[in-house]
């Protein structure tokens, strides 16, 4: 018999650590591939979120700086509050 394993001549085998180098590489090329298709799809996704404030900007920007603006004042309020409470605690230890 001149051929083993179809088409594979005679003689023609790898050795245990030639395979092993060879999945090992593999494994690594694999990675690799993994690593950059996630980094593809992070800048994709990073890409849309911005397309979609953008755009929720352009068609809601008076509104949003409205909220902006309501939740500051609500932040500005809450900060006297305390400020009051703070006064009063004073007025009382004096």
């Amino acid at each position: 018999m001149t051929e083993e394993y179809g088409n594979l001549p005679d003689g023609f085998f790898l050795s245990q650590s030639e395979i092993e180098n060879l999945r090992n590489a593999k494994k690594e090329l694999t990675e690799k591939g993994q690593e950059k298709l996630k980094k593809l799809m992070n800048k994709e996704a990073e890409r849309k979120a911005l397309e979609a404030v953008e755009k929720l900007y352009a068609e809601n920007g008076d509104a949003l700086k409205q909220l902006a603006e309501i939740e500051a004042l609500e932040i500005a309020r809450e900060g006297m509050v305390e400020y009051d409470e703070a006064l009063r605690k004073l007025a009382e230890n004096d």
